[in-house]
């Protein structure tokens, strides 16, 4: 399952990056000459890259018209690359990214997300809307925990996406290319909905396209996911050297957040290999350091998950279970519930670690991820935490309903049976599959 390293360096794009030992000078991107135009007529603070929460989104609407009326509608330049065109595209993208999360907060439905731009950003070039449009509704739809959704919208945007045609989106929409962010959101969502072989393949192409558009935002983006997956699947190998890329491209090139998110990974990897109050202390102050970046909808939920693992592993059961009350909390306010099948299984996990005492709230927890889980669509976090209960009621003399539980949720997988979460499942299978005492 571990990549090649040859494969590895041609799928983020240069020869000179080897993996942990570090990377050698990437080469600075062309810029192309509409993204400089737009440079030269002020595109607003923090707009150029996605805005993830919603008293970003909120700033940057406050901005915007102010800088709307001081473009100069006799500049030619101006005019040829179609700013306030941009720029208003810009606005209601963030207006409807705004409206669709304050309904999610509140319960509602909101299907705004995508039809405003798919009508505006058809007048900056015939074709770009759709392509772009498709990319837009991904990081919400993946958030709130609809990856069936989010695949959808993925593979339609893969479908619309020409590489020349559309590559310079990156520099007006997000900060990386909208082919790359297909694939790679749509890596996670298979890996969520039950397809890790296929999620990788999709995470391999996405990590290749941006080698070959030599995009260094879009390559780092790419390797926030392919982390995270890699990860997901227990690959610690090819996790490692990703991490290594990671970090060395994103110190070199100063992108913080993306710094700031390969040291998650850093640590974390640090604190399940040697279990030590040091490794512990540098995986929470690398989480604390990238939560001071702002509000992330999608890879903090995902850190609370791996912070509270960590103190489990660590024995710290108390402080797991005030990371996962904080998680959960964070995650009912923001209506980002991607992760919240992971937390609770994880809680169950805390709980059985405190006494049997615990056993009944463990397993209250454990049903309700897995209830969670199924309203997802969400295979694999319901596969995990079948086997975390079929644990439980085996110890608890509950043999036939485990090996019943987790022998349906097993027969419904068609591939990934190498990842780490099968390899676990399988080996319970086996148990319970034994005679009875």
């Amino acid at each position: 399952m571990s990549y090649d390293r040859r494969l590895l360096r041609r799928a983020i794009g240069s020869p000179q990056l080897v993996g942990a030992a570090g990377v050698q000078s990437l080469q600075k991107p062309r810029r192309e000459p509409a993204s400089e135009r737009l440079a030269d007529h002020a595109m607003p603070d923090g707009v150029e890259m996605v805005v993830h929460a919603e008293e970003r989104c909120a700033a940057a609407l406050l901005r915007l018209p102010e800088r709307l009326q001081r473009l100069d509608m006799h500049d030619s330049r101006a005019l040829e690359c179609r700013s306030e065109i941009a720029l208003e595209t810009v606005l209601i993208v963030c207006q409807a990214r705004l409206n669709h999360l304050r309904a999610r907060r509140d319960g509602e439905h909101n299907e705004l997300g995508a039809e405003p731009l798919r009508f505006r950003a058809g007048h900056l070039n015939e074709g770009l809307g759709d392509s772009e449009c498709a990319r837009r509704g991904l990081p919400t739809t993946l958030w709130v925990g609809e990856p069936e959704t989010t695949r959808r919208h993925c593979e339609q945007g893969i479908a619309l996406y020409e590489k020349e045609q559309h590559r310079s989106l990156a520099f007006l929409y997000g900060g990386h290319d909208p082919g790359v962010c297909c694939r790679m959101h749509l890596a996670l969502a298979l890996w969520v909905l039950g397809y890790p072989s296929l999620a990788l393949e999709r995470s391999r192409a996405g990590l290749a396209l941006a080698g070959e558009l030599a995009h260094v935002a879009s390559i780092v983006n790419a390797l926030q996911f392919a982390m995270m997956l890699h990860q997901l699947v227990g690959d610690s190998a090819t996790l490692r050297d990703l991490v290594g890329s990671a970090v060395a491209i994103s110190a070199e090139h100063g992108l913080r957040q993306q710094l700031l998110n390969g040291r998650v990974f850093e640590s974390w990897i640090g604190a399940r290999q040697e279990r030590t109050p040091e490794t512990l202390e540098r995986f929470r102050h690398a989480f604390g350091e990238y939560r001071t970046i702002g509000t992330d909808l999608l890879w903090v939920p995902a850190f609370h998950g791996l912070l509270a693992d960590a103190y489990l592993r660590h024995g710290a059961r108390e402080e797991g279970l005030s990371t996962i009350a904080e998680a959960l909390a964070n995650s009912d306010a923001a209506g980002s519930h991607l992760w919240t099948p992971e937390l609770y299984r994880l809680r169950g996990e805390l709980l059985l670690a405190s006494g049997s005492a615990a056993e009944e709230n463990a397993e209250a927890d454990f049903l309700e991820a897995i209830r969670r889980a199924r309203e997802q669509g969400a295979r694999s976090w319901e596969l995990r935490t079948a086997t975390s209960l079929s644990r439980l009621w085996l110890r608890r003399g509950k043999r036939e309903d485990a090996r019943r539980l987790l022998g349906e949720i097993h027969s419904w997988f068609i591939e990934g049976f190498d990842t780490a979460d099968m390899r676990t499942a399988n080996a319970l299978i086996n148990e319970l599959s034994g005679a009875s005492p």
